[in-house]
């Protein structure tokens, strides 16, 4: 192995990936729970340098994401065969063993299970990356394109006779992006927060918070989005069972949550207890949601 990959990472790097990983091992702990599976502590592997050709063996499952907002790079989770199909057991409601050959049903399952802990990992990341963070799902596969350097994980016991273990890949972008914002969170100055500016002639007025408690209760139609498309009268008319309408938007692209016919937010579809859900990856300022209270 070669010197570089055998020093230790710098503190503001290693500062800033203890943290990134103290908030994914929080989310997979709360999808443990939530599948009936709780489990308290987990014990951390340690932190590595990976070398190219490390990243994982030929069986080994990775499930790829990519942070969008104030993060850039990307991560993968990583775990063996046998500990996807306890995973998928986990999210499925069956008895974690393993031992089961892994299907189609199985890869579903396990990937549906991490990008739900990604989306709660977004959700507590906001503080740490000092912005709106989505950790947008990628691909089932291993990250070739951009290989990691820094590897970790975290063994899960109470799930199945023995303790489960997953690992989480980093790519240098995303290692990179959060160094610097540790780095600029450690060096802003203490103290008392900047006293609030007056207004600029001609800018919108602030929201009056008693006008605001008024309009809480006011309910709004939602809708999701996947795509739109302008027909032709001639062309809506000839529609039959089995024909296709093609949308205007890629299927990697992130659906649009509409409320009022203003697009509030962008995120992944997901399936919630048999129902489609949006996991919001992107969403507008509260000025322009509360626009759509003008609509």
């Amino acid at each position: 192995m070669s010197e570089a990959s055998n020093a230790q990472p710098p503190a503001a790097t290693e500062r800033a990936l203890g943290a990134f990983l103290e908030v994914c091992d929080d989310a997979l702990k709360k999808m443990f729970q939530q599948s009936g599976h709780p489990t308290e502590s987990s014990t951390s592997l340690p932190l590595k340098r990976v070398e190219p050709g490390e990243e994982g063996g030929t069986q080994d499952i990775f499930v790829r994401f990519a942070a969008t907002g104030a993060l850039q790079g990307g991560f993968a989770f990583r775990v063996t065969l046998a500990d996807a199909v306890r995973i998928a057991q986990v999210l499925l409601g069956e008895a974690p063993d393993g031992a089961s050959e892994y299907k189609e049903e199985h890869r579903d399952a396990c990937g549906e299970f991490f990008r739900q802990a990604a989306g709660l990992a977004a959700t507590a990341s906001k503080a740490l990356a000092g912005g709106t963070v989505g950790y947008q799902f990628q691909a089932e596969d291993k990250p070739d394109a951009s290989p990691p350097v820094f590897s970790a994980g975290w063994t899960f016991p109470g799930v199945g006779k023995e303790p489960l273990e997953i690992r989480v890949l980093l790519d240098a972008m995303l290692v990179d992006g959060l160094s610097q914002k540790v780095v600029k969170a450690e060096e802003a100055p203490s103290g008392p927060p900047p006293a609030p500016q007056p207004a600029m002639p001609g800018a919108a007025p602030m929201v009056n918070e008693a006008n605001l408690g008024i309009l809480l209760d006011v309910v709004l139609d939602a809708s999701l989005r996947f795509g739109q498309r302008q027909m032709m009268l001639k062309d809506v008319l000839e529609l039959r069972p089995g024909s296709i309408v093609e949308l205007d938007r890629q299927v990697q692209d992130p659906a649009e949550l509409l409320v009022a016919g203003r697009v509030i937010a962008k995120g992944e579809v997901v399936v919630v207890d048999g129902n489609y859900g949006l996991r919001i990856i992107e969403v507008a300022q509260p000025r322009d949601r509360l626009e759509s209270l003008e609509a």
